[in-house]
Formats: C-alpha cells, sequence, structure tokens
C-alpha cells in the first residue's frame, strides 16, 4: 500500500506545479518501479494467499503506473502543458478508463472497510478530474489543481492504511481502526 501511496504522492505534487516542477520525469522512475514493478509484484503475491481483491488492486494500479510511465517516455512532452490536443485527448481519455476501472473496484470495496472505500472514492476522483483537465481548456488548470488535491488525500488515507496494515500483526502495541464493515471484512 506504501508504493501506491509514495507514487500518489509524488505523482500529486508533480500535478499541482509544486515547487514549479516542469516536465514528466520526475514521476517516470517512481511511476515504473515503486508504484508500477513494486505494486505489480504485491499484486502477485497476494494471490497465493487467496486475496483476489488485493491481487486484482495491486497488479491492475501497477499496471497503470508501467503504462503511465512508459507513455510519459514516448510522448517526452509536460503532458499537462502540451499545445498538442491528441496528446491531451489520448491521456484524459486513458484517465477515463481508469476512473471507470476504479468504479467497479469502489463498489467491490464497500463492504470490507470504510477507509479503503474512501481511498477508492478519492482516487477515482482524481482521475476524473484530471481527465477533465486535459479536454477543457476554460477550466483545466482548476480541474488539474482539484485533482492534485484529490491525489493528495489520496495518498495520505493510503499511508494510513498501510500503517493499519503494519499495525494489524499480533505483537503491536495498538491497532489503527480502519472501519471494518460487513462479513466481507474478514477477508479484507
Amino acid at each position: 500500500m506504501w508504493a501506491f501511496a509514495v507514487t500518489v504522492l509524488g505523482w500529486s505534487f508533480y500535478v499541482v506545479g509544486t515547487r514549479s516542477i516542469q516536465g514528466d520525469t520526475a514521476i517516470v522512475g517512481p511511476g515504473l518501479f515503486v508504484g508500477g514493478l513494486a505494486q505489480f509484484m504485491a499484486g502477485m503475491w497476494e494471490f497465493p494467499r487467496g486475496n483476489v481483491f488485493g491481487s486484482a488492486f495491486f497488479t491492475l494500479y501497477g499496471s497503470f503506473w508501467i503504462a503511465y510511465a512508459v507513455s510519459l517516455l514516448a510522448l517526452n512532452v509536460n503532458v499537462f502543458d502540451s499545445a498538442i490536443p491528441t496528446q491531451r485527448d489520448a491521456l484524459g481519455l486513458y484517465l477515463v478508463i481508469w476512473f471507470v476501472m476504479t468504479c467497479f473496484f469502489f463498489f467491490a470495496v464497500l463492504r470490507r472497510n470504510i477507509a479503503f472505500s474512501i481511498l477508492i472514492f478519492f482516487w477515482g476522483m482524481t482521475y476524473l478530474l484530471l481527465a477533465i483537465s486535459f479536454w477543457s481548456n476554460d477550466h483545466g488548470q482548476n480541474c488539474r489543481d482539484a485533482g492534485g488535491a484529490f491525489g493528495f488525500c489520496t495518498s495520505f488515507i493510503a499511508f494510513y492504511i498501510g500503517l493499519s496494515e503494519l499495525h494489524d500483526a499480533e505483537y503491536t502495541l495498538f491497532r489503527m481502526p480502519t472501519g471494518r464493515l460487513g462479513s466481507a471484512a474478514d477477508n479484507a
């Protein structure tokens, strides 16, 4: 979960233009290895444990980061500031596809726990707002900033969930609540 959190946090800093970051190269490395390869491997490790949701979540979002980083390398432009409409349209469409996928995850996670449900909701809003920012000439910067803000929230929630999983072990002094729900919570 922390690989997801770290990559989303770095991406959010880039999206909102922290410290006048220009160019996409700051997210390519983390996208390929931390958010990409590490998450993909985590998904593969979840499958033998019988955690189908964890396997699907980490494998797919790891694949998202790998594909996104490779796209940035192939385009070789600052995608948010690209003047080429076809690049902006293509990346907007790519994010809409992932928004739809995230909606499917949202409905699958509703009975697991509250924290994960909120994480998926915020992650979906990040995708949607960033897709709109690619397609909007009038309010693109506002949607981009809002998408970055949702990304920050997503990463902090992911850090919390990761910490709660670490403290869920048998030998920790305390547990961090995630708001477990329903009978499906036992398999979350």
